[in-house]
């Protein structure tokens, strides 16, 4: 029985001596609420509006967090008719400017999902405050959202196997 275990260890060594084994990248992703409450924020304005008391600004740094890979901008987005479309966007209040890729677009009548383009190099390296701002095409109609968050996804990589562990253990009585 020894032996057998022996010969399925060694052949085991040879062959997987001869493939190769990539790291895998593995993304965590965690949510950054923009949200105080639970509650729907609708405006029906063609300019560019934000309310700090439904989503009050936030602290954001992306230095804070290591091994970046991607960070989002999403948020569940309706519009009151199809042929009305809503925007959605993360502001920069501290440099008055706003996030570029960070905008989200919609004119479906029912809340939604959406998810920005990557802002991750689009955001500066340095401490921001950072507020929602939205707005609709038509005065006559009101653009609802809910749920803004931004999503800081960073990369967790495992390591390949260590076929020097097997190596060192063959011929070693257990």
């Amino acid at each position: 029985m020894k032996l057998f275990l022996f010969v399925i260890s060694v052949s085991c060594i040879v062959f997987c001596n001869k493939m190769s084994f990539p790291t895998k990248d593995v993304l965590s992703c965690s949510e950054v609420s923009m949200s105080k409450n639970e509650g729907e924020l609708n405006f029906s304005d063609t300019s560019w509006q934000y309310s700090d008391i439904i989503f009050p600004s936030i602290k954001f740094n992306k230095q804070d967090y290591d091994n970046l890979v991607n960070i989002y901008f999403a948020a569940e987005l309706r519009s009151d008719s199809q042929s009305d479309t809503c925007f959605a966007e993360l502001y920069n209040i501290k440099d008055s400017t706003t996030i570029a890729n960070s905008r989200i677009v919609s004119n479906d009548t029912t809340l939604k999902y959406y998810e920005s383009l990557d802002i991750l190099s689009n955001l500066p390296s340095k401490e921001i405050n950072i507020s929602v701002r939205v707005k609709c095409s038509k005065h006559s109609n009101n653009v609802y959202i809910r749920f803004p968050k931004i999503l800081v996804c960073q990369n967790q990589s495992t390591l390949p196997l260590n076929l020097a562990k097997v190596k060192s253990n063959v011929g070693h009585k257990s």
